[in-house]
């Protein structure tokens, strides 16, 4: 255990420092130091329709991307059956395939351009979530596991290239850079995800009856729940991500990773 904890403590680590070759201030880009009050914060969702749409969608999948490993080992107990050794590994391959995907999505992004980007993306996340809903052998799920790391690794890089360009954007407009603005709003909405995952666990556990218990037997209608939580659900929450973003009118930056 504490093996594995170094380890990924390492490649985290390694990934943080990898990402300070390419992360510095560009000079003479404009800046303030206006204090703006909430309710003018808050205006900007009410101006600007494009950070309106980026807000929302980057709310949905990270509802999503938080939803699934929070219910992932329920299911793994109650609807396939499987050991803790088996459901570490199917963890772990999410996340080493969504580490050696970013760098090949950097130059898939310099093809395409963010916003062709983030539809594929939001594609990969939802035909990885597919086998979780329809099938129930390792396989499958598995497969699943892989593409949805693969999607996975894609969104870490455009969610802040998306940002990126709402912020060059904006200043582009208004002559000032309010990144500080835009990250605290944006984190702020994010927080109300949490209490979302909560309410939803609680409407569908409750409702199918869920009790807790060390042999991993539950009715049918208890793993339809798991299924819901871990198919149907984020694929509604994907769906609608999708929607909002197809319509998403920030250009493209000339500071971020391609063109449309």
């Amino acid at each position: 255990m504490g093996g594995g904890i170094a380890i990924l403590s390492g490649i985290g680590t390694l990934g943080f420092l990898l990402s300070l070759h390419g992360s510095h201030e560009r000079p003479h880009t404009p800046s303030s130091s206006a204090r703006f009050s909430l309710i003018q914060s808050w205006n900007v969702l009410k101006e600007f329709k494009g950070f309106r749409r980026f807000l929302l969608m980057n709310f949905l999948i990270q509802l999503t991307l938080g939803l699934v490993p929070a219910v992932l080992p329920f299911y793994a107990k109650y609807v396939l059956h499987m050991s803790h050794g088996i459901l570490s590994i199917l963890l772990a391959s999410i996340f080493v395939i969504a580490l050696f995907c970013i760098v090949p999505w950097t130059h898939i992004i310099e093809r395409i351009g963010s916003h062709q980007g983030i539809r594929w993306t939001i594609g990969l996340l939802a035909v990885g979530l597919l086998p979780f809903l329809l099938l129930g052998n390792l396989p499958g799920i598995f497969g699943g596991a892989v593409v949805l790391g693969a999607g996975l690794g894609g969104f870490l890089v455009l969610a802040d290239v998306l940002m990126a360009e709402v912020i060059d954007w904006d200043a582009h407009e208004g002559k000032i850079r309010r990144e500080g603005l835009f990250y605290g709003i944006n984190g702020f909405i994010l927080r109300l995800g949490v209490s979302i995952q909560a309410v939803l666990l609680y409407i569908v556990l409750h409702s199918t009856g869920f009790k807790p218990n060390p042999t991993g037997v539950a009715p049918i209608a208890v793993q339809d729940g798991f299924r819901l939580l871990m198919g149907f659900i984020p694929l509604v929450f994907l769906f609608l991500a999708y929607l909002v973003i197809r319509r998403y009118d920030v250009p493209p930056s000339p500071f971020t990773l391609g063109t449309d």
